[in-house]
């Protein structure tokens, strides 16, 4: 099974939680969580993963695959602010910052 890797992220969660989230708590929690819902393996059907670049919790979601059932979805995007009109059409406006 292919799991999510969470070293990096364990930095900034002990400074925000101190000693509750030492590095085997996490790495129990994160075997647990990779055992039950798949990892990076999920068996999943007509699902699409969506992501987007500019997502900073793109790199914890499947960006590839291999299942037409199941495909991933990974765009090189922009930040933009996307609404939905009242007649159905959604619209976007990129923002540069």
């Amino acid at each position: 099974m292919q799991v999510f890797k969470i070293r990096p992220f364990t930095f900034k969660d002990r400074a925000s939680f101190r000693a509750l989230f030492d590095d085997a708590f996490v790495n129990e929690v994160a075997d647990w969580t990779n055992n039950v819902y798949g990892g990076l393996t999920i068996d999943a059907k007509r699902v699409a993963y969506v992501h987007g670049s500019v997502d900073p919790w793109h790199a914890l979601g499947m960006t590839a695959t291999e299942d037409d059932d199941a495909p991933a979805i990974f765009i090189e995007a922009h930040v933009c602010v996307v609404s939905a009109k009242g007649d159905g059409v959604v619209g976007y406006e990129k923002k540069d910052f």
